[in-house]
């Protein structure tokens, strides 16, 4: 009889034991799921330009006149990952910086006028601090 309880005893100590490993885990996963949140990139019109990147590309684009460049060339010049400069490219048409033109199965990116005014002002800055 004794062994009987004891027995029992054991297994629903085990149970609660398995249950609380389980609610500890799930607690555990929860938390690294929160810590791991993405963060969005927030950069005000005025503040656009801050970015190095994207005066990188401002500069290539402008360089490459007035038939523009391959997204996929100016990812290779810039040697950066393509979702970034897809991202960038992006912040640049939101802002009227460039258009992205579709040309086959690839995108030509070209400066608007207020891209050639900042490519201009860009273009100055760099000779006077050569």
């Amino acid at each position: 009889m004794i062994e009987f309880i004891l027995g029992g005893y054991i297994t629903s100590l085990l149970i609660i034991a398995g249950v609380a490993i389980v609610i500890l885990i799930l607690f555990y996963i929860i938390r690294r799921m929160r810590e791991e949140t993405i963060e969005i990139e927030s950069i005000s019109p005025t503040d656009i330009l801050s970015d190095s990147l994207i005066r990188d590309i401002i500069i290539v684009v402008g360089d490459s006149g007035d038939k523009g460049i391959r997204q996929n060339k100016l990812v290779s010049i810039l040697q950066k990952p393509k979702s970034t400069v897809s991202r960038k490219i992006k912040r640049l048409y939101e802002y009227g910086y460039v258009i992205v033109k579709r040309a086959g199965r690839s995108n030509v990116i070209l400066l608007t006028e207020k891209g050639w005014s900042t490519y201009k002002r860009l273009k100055e800055g760099l000779q006077k601090h050569e």
